[in-house]
C-alpha cells in the first residue's frame, strides 16, 4: 500500500495528540511536585504514574502502530532538524526511546534485576527493583520537547491538509 497525504496528515494528528498529552501529563507532574515540597503527604508514586504516561504518550509518536489503511504507522522525522540539531533534545529524546521500551513497556533485565534472598519455613523472599523512571531525564527539557513535536506534527499535518485539498 503506498503512503498517501491523506494517511500521513492522519498520523501526523495523532502524534500531534500524543505529544499533547505527554506536555499534559508533565505539567501536572510539575504541579504535584510543587505541592510535594510543601506538604507532608508523599506524592512520589503519583509523580512517577505521570511520568511514565508522559514518556508513553511521547514515545507512542515514535512508535509504529497498526493503521487499519487509514494513517501510516509511524511519520518519518528528522530529530536533527525537528530540534535545531540540539544535541541536548536528541540524546534526551533517546534516552526516552529506550527508558519507554526497556523500563516501561518491558521488563528489561537492566532496569528489572531481582534476586532470591532467602527461603525458609515455606517463604520465598525475592530482592525486588526500584526502578526510577525520571532518573536520567531532565523533565524541564522534555517538556520543551513536547512543545516542539506538537508543533511540528501539527505543522506537517496542516501542511498535507492543505494539499490534500
Amino acid at each position: 500500500m503506498v503512503d498517501t497525504p491523506k494517511m500521513i496528515a492522519n498520523r501526523c494528528h495523532i502524534s500531534a495528540n500524543d505529544c499533547e498529552s505527554a506536555k499534559k501529563y508533565l505539567e501536572a507532574y510539575f504541579e504535584l511536585k510543587s505541592q510535594e515540597k510543601t506538604s507532608e503527604n508523599s506524592f512520589f508514586i503519583h509523580c512517577e504514574g505521570l511520568l511514565i504516561a508522559a514518556i508513553i504518550a511521547y514515545c507512542r509518536a515514535f512508535t509504529f502502530s497498526k493503521s487499519s489503511g487509514f494513517a501510516v504507522g509511524k511519520v518519518k522525522v528528522d530529530l536533527g532538524k525537528a530540534f535545531n540539531y540540539d544535541t541536548l533534545k536528541i540524546e534526551q529524546h533517546k534516552r526516552l526511546i529506550a527508558k519507554r521500551n526497556k523500563a516501561i513497556a518491558h521488563a528489561d533485565w537492566a532496569y528489572h534485576k531481582t534476586e532470591l534472598v532467602e527461603v525458609m519455613n515455606g517463604s520465598v523472599l525475592r530482592k525486588r527493583p526500584c526502578i526510577n523512571f525520571g532518573e536520567d531525564i531532565d523533565k524541564n527539557l522534555f517538556i520543551q520537547m513536547t512543545k516542539i513535536m506538537t508543533l511540528y506534527f501539527s505543522c506537517k499535518q496542516y501542511d498535507l491538509d492543505a494539499e490534500i485539498k
